[in-house]
């Protein structure tokens, strides 16, 4: 009796197999789904405020460079009131940057690692004005004037910066000429200890592949500290920036 039930069971199987449609019926039935031309196109989301960085000697975006780089517009460094690369540790997280009692001393660090640069000492983080090496620190001391963007690269970067790199590399971008465009800004400060800043910058087309830029800051301060003894003020600085 066993048998004889095994062997209907055996054949009752495919006889209801067959009494539902195939596989692949039922996915012939389904709609095909769009194709990808009709789909709608992907947004532009990003592109209005990517970052064009040179760390590697060429424009690239910055999400697609695979280096520790920290990168900021200069509009960026002039709402957060950055005015010399001292201050760019506001933005740059792991940079620090040091002056010593003569502003050519200056220690910048990355990490918590970097070396004073002097007339004797070689710095261990690179720093380049627009792509040209500057080899003491306390050359670019002076005002950020007219920057177009600063890129502060972490890490040993001695096969494209040379052996002055080991720590990092701070990459200055001055604004450029704009061809066909005339602009000019012109924004002035005071301050506590008498201090009074008026800087700006003019861009004029010459022709139609040239224009000329002027860029200008002239900067008091009178200093907080006020001798009784000879009725002066010390600690103050004149600074005038210049550049075409």
């Amino acid at each position: 009796g066993s048998v004889a039930s095994l062997a209907m069971v055996l054949c009752s199987v495919p006889a209801a197999a067959q009494d539902a449609p195939p596989a692949t019926e039922a996915k012939s039935e389904q709609a095909a789904p769009a194709p990808a031309t009709d789909a709608a196109p992907a947004s532009n989301n990003g592109n209005d405020t990517a970052i064009v960085i040179t760390a590697q000697k060429r424009s690239e975006n910055v999400q697609k460079v695979p280096i520790s780089v920290a990168a900021f517009s200069g509009q960026t460094l002039a709402k957060s009131n950055v005015n010399d690369i001292s201050q760019i540790g506001k933005l740059a997280s792991n940079y620090q940057a040091t002056k010593a009692v003569q502003s050519s001393f200056m220690r910048v660090n990355i990490r918590g690692i970097g070396a004073i640069g002097n007339t004797t000492i070689e710095p261990s983080l690179a720093i380049f004005v627009d792509g040209a090496y500057v080899p003491r620190a306390g050359a670019v001391v002076s005002s950020l004037l007219d920057i177009e963007s600063v890129e502060v690269l972490r890490g040993p970067q001695g096969t494209l910066f040379g052996r002055n790199a080991s720590v990092g590399a701070l990459s200055l971008h001055s604004a450029k000429p704009r061809l066909g465009e005339v602009s000019a800004r012109v924004t002035g400060e005071i301050g506590t200890g008498d201090r009074r800043k008026v800087d700006g910058y003019l861009n004029l087309p010459v022709g139609e592949n040239m224009a000329v830029r002027v860029a200008g800051q002239h900067q008091n301060f009178q200093g907080y500290w006020h001798n009784k003894l000879d009725d002066k003020t010390y600690g103050g600085t004149t600074d005038d920036v210049f550049r075409a």
